[in-house]
């Protein structure tokens, strides 16, 4: 089992993080993806310039290149994304796996405890097997997204504004709680998703 990898508080300099996260909050427009049923996620593309800069942070961290096979930018609300959808970074909508999942923090809740939720499933453990087959990762991943019955609790990760967090992809993990804040753009949970690999 890969171990965790990092959590990094004041990721990007406050400046160049205040005017993303005005512009995220005021000026961005929002698309609903409906993957099924249960899977609707509220995005919008990475401002320019984000991903680099946390690019460069990432690499910094880890000192070494990285590339970045997706990323971008969601919304959850309390009426909005409200599903536990627990779930691993092995297929995110990319041809290419990536090694790690990020999250960076673009809005917070003081009043309540939220963030990133570890999860570890009751038969198969904190993680997806990786050399599984994909159509038997998506076949579990579905089946399982939000039936909080094969899932305990195992840690979660303050969702600090300008906090970048970094785990192996593989990890089972969701939003937390179940239902963000707030209702309207201004208020609610805002998060940049990033999926990289380490360039050996």
């Amino acid at each position: 089992m890969k171990n965790f990898s990092f959590i990094l508080d004041n990721a990007l300099e406050e400046k160049v993080f205040c005017e993303y996260k005005n512009y995220l909050q005021n000026s961005a427009v929002y698309s609903m993806i409906e993957a099924d049923d249960t899977k609707k996620f509220y995005v919008t593309p990475i401002p320019y310039g984000l991903q680099e800069k946390i690019t460069e942070v990432l690499q910094k961290v880890w000192n070494q290149e990285i590339k970045i096979v997706l990323a971008t930018v969601r919304k959850a609300t309390q009426y909005l994304d409200k599903e536990w959808g627990i779930h691993s970074d092995l297929y995110v909508g990319s041809e290419e796996v990536p090694e790690y999942g990020a999250v960076l923090y673009m809005s917070q809740n003081d009043q309540e405890l939220n963030g990133t939720a570890l999860w570890r499933h009751k038969k198969f453990g904190y993680q997806m097997p990786r050399d599984w087959p994909k159509e038997e990762v998506i076949e579990i991943s579905e089946k399982d997204y939000n039936n909080i019955d094969k899932w305990e609790l195992s840690s979660v990760i303050g969702g600090i504004e300008n906090r970048l967090v970094s785990y192996p992809s593989e990890y089972f993990h969701s939003k937390f709680p179940k239902q963000a804040w707030g209702v309207t753009q201004q208020n609610c949970r805002i998060v940049c998703a990033l999926f990289y690999s380490i360039i050996k």
